[in-house]
Formats: structure tokens, C-alpha cells, sequence
């Protein structure tokens, strides 16, 4: 499993040793969808948080 985090117009990946500095302890709003490469629902929702990064840009990390 990654963790995916909407920062800035992109959707990031970062691995578990980064959970607590960028998520925990980011100081903003923070929107984390956990996926998988082989998850069919995972694969369909990437161009969704591609989009919801792009509306909330600057007010979500």
C-alpha cells in the first residue's frame, strides 16, 4: 500500500517514513488517499484527486 497526499496542483507519493513531517505535522489541511497499484477502484479515482488537486490548490495539502 502508498500513501498519496493532493499538495499544490499534483498528487504526491510519499512512503510511511514521511507520514508524521508532511501529514501529522503539515499544519494544514491535509486530504490522504491510501491506494494500491492492482485496486480497479484506486486506478479509477486517480484523475479524481488529480482534479481535486487542481480546484483546491493552495488550501489543501
Amino acid at each position: 500500500m502508498w500513501l498519496r497526499w493532493v499538495y499544490m496542483n499534483s498528487v504526491l507519493e510519499v512512503n510511511a517514513g514521511d507520514w508524521e513531517k508532511e501529514v501529522l505535522k503539515s499544519g494544514t489541511l491535509v486530504l490522504v488517499d491510501f491506494w494500491h497499484e492492482q485496486c480497479p477502484w484506486c486506478i479509477r479515482l486517480n484523475p479524481i484527486f488529480s482534479e481535486v488537486a487542481e480546484e483546491y490548490k493552495n488550501k489543501v495539502k
